[in-house]
C-alpha cells in the first residue's frame, strides 16, 4: 500500500490513479530561458533602408540601364572543344578552341529501341509457337519447323550475301 508522507498529518491512502498526480504536483518543472542576442545590422528597419537609398533610389530603370561588360575573347591555340579561362588585370579572358559539332544520337537510340522491340516481339511469337506445339503436338502447324531465331539468322545471311554481290566493283553487269 502507498501512504502519503507528511509529518503533520496522519498517513492517508492514495489510490493508484492519483499517485502520479501527487508526485507531479510536488515537483515543479522549470524550462530554461532562451536568450537571443539581437544584432540590428542583421535585421535593418524600413526607416534605415530608406535613409540608405535616399540619394540613389532603387528602380528597375536604373538597374536595366547599367551596361554589363562582355569578357574579352582571345582566339589561340587551344584544343578543339576546350576553353581556357583566366583572369588578367581584373578582367576575365577566354580562349576558345575550334568548336566541335555535337553528335546527334537520336538515330542510334532509335535503332537500339527498334532492336529491343523486335527482340521482344520475336520472343513473344516464339513463346506462342512453343505453347502451340506443346498443346497440339504433331498436329501443330509449327511442329518440326525451325525456330524464329534460326529463320531470322538465315534471312540476315541472305541479306549480307546480297549486299556483298551488289557492292562489288568487279562486275561488268553481265551475268
Amino acid at each position: 500500500m502507498y501512504f502519503s508522507k507528511s509529518a503533520t498529518a496522519k498517513p492517508t491512502y492514495i489510490p493508484p490513479t492519483m499517485r502520479n498526480r501527487a508526485a507531479l504536483s510536488s515537483t515543479k518543472k522549470k524550462e530554461p530561458q532562451k536568450v537571443f542576442s539581437m544584432d540590428n545590422t542583421l535585421f535593418p528597419s524600413l526607416g534605415e533602408t530608406f535613409k540608405k537609398y535616399a540619394n540613389n533610389p532603387l528602380s528597375f530603370s536604373s538597374a536595366a540601364a547599367k551596361k554589363i561588360e562582355q569578357p574579352k575573347i582571345i582566339k589561340a591555340d587551344v584544343a578543339p572543344g576546350w576553353v581556357h579561362i583566366r583572369r588578367r588585370n581584373g578582367k576575365t579572358e577566354y580562349k576558345y578552341g575550334i568548336p566541335v559539332p555535337l553528335f546527334d544520337n537520336r538515330e542510334r537510340e532509335e535503332i537500339m529501341f527498334n532492336n529491343m522491340l523486335f527482340k521482344i516481339r520475336m520472343e513473344e511469337q516464339q513463346y506462342e509457337r512453343d505453347m502451340d506445339v506443346l498443346r497440339l503436338g504433331d498436329l501443330s502447324e509449327y511442329y518440326g519447323e525451325p525456330t524464329l531465331a534460326e529463320i531470322h539468322d538465315d534471312e540476315m545471311q541472305y541479306k549480307n550475301n546480297d549486299e556483298d554481290y551488289s557492292s562489288s566493283d568487279e562486275s561488268d553487269g553481265d551475268y
